[in-house]
């Protein structure tokens, strides 16, 4: 059921990886270990690269899987420039990280507050836990469910990123906000959790005028916040996209 720990980072949380491979085989097994205690965790990070540093760090604590407490902080970067892709992606600027702490400053309080829980969260075998670790915020040690390897155990979509799932099970909420994606992934692991692999009904309710409606929005908004706009779309029935593609119903410059 487990392996020895490694300290590459690709192999840290191999540990983990074993039991997630039982999913598929052994359903009865990974449901009498699934608890009900633990601590959903993502992060923002000034780009893909190992060393791109981490801009904000979110967890959400959950007892009996009822939530119970938050750790949310935007991270001053110690080096990084916050690009237009991060900033258009994150909504996170340079100006809103002027007065925020270092990473240092609040590592172990974080630490603190994850705890000896089990941790949950989307891709984070691969990318969350390695980064976290490369800036020395070692959870090797604590057990860890990876929602993206439970989903492709257990949903049969066409992919299995986080906004994917989101939309088959109707989750609506702004991505790529750590806290954000932290409340969408506790979900996702509570359906996960209680055998819940049915999608949501696709017709959305006929009072909202961008029910089902795909909407992209393009350039800089002045007048009104972009992620203040991306609410509205999700607020009224809609699902804001990256770039347009045939399935585009609605573009705004």
């Amino acid at each position: 059921r487990d392996v020895a720990p490694s300290r590459g980072l690709g192999d840290v949380y191999k540990r983990q990886i074993a039991s997630v491979s039982h999913y598929k085989r052994n359903k009865k097994f990974v449901y009498t270990n699934i608890p009900k205690d633990f601590v959903v965790i993502d992060i923002e990070t000034t780009g893909l690269k190992s060393d791109d540093e981490i801009i904000q760090l979110s967890a959400i604590k959950f007892s009996n899987n009822k939530r119970v407490d938050v750790f949310d902080s935007y991270i001053k970067p110690l080096s990084s420039k916050i690009s237009y892709t991060i900033s258009n992606l994150t909504g996170i600027t340079e100006t809103m990280l002027a007065d925020a702490p270092f990473l240092e400053d609040v590592q172990q309080s974080f630490i603190s507050f994850v705890g000896d829980l089990a941790i949950v969260g989307h891709n984070i075998t691969a990318f969350d836990l390695p980064k976290l670790n490369h800036f020395n915020i070692d959870l090797s040690d604590n057990l860890i469910f990876d929602t993206l390897k439970m989903s492709e155990a257990f949903l049969t979509i066409n992919d299995h990123k986080l906004e994917t799932i989101k939309e088959y099970y109707g989750i609506r909420n702004v991505a790529h906000n750590a806290l954000n994606d932290c409340e969408a992934e506790a979900q996702i692991f509570l359906k996960f959790s209680h055998k819940d692999f049915v999608p949501v009904s696709e017709t959305a309710p006929s009072n909202l005028f961008l029910a089902g409606k795909k909407v992209v929005l393009s350039g800089n908004f002045k007048v009104i916040p972009r992620k203040k706009l991306e609410n509205l779309v999700l607020k009224y029935g809609g699902t804001t996209m990256k770039s347009i593609t045939k399935n585009t119903d609605l573009f705004v410059d």
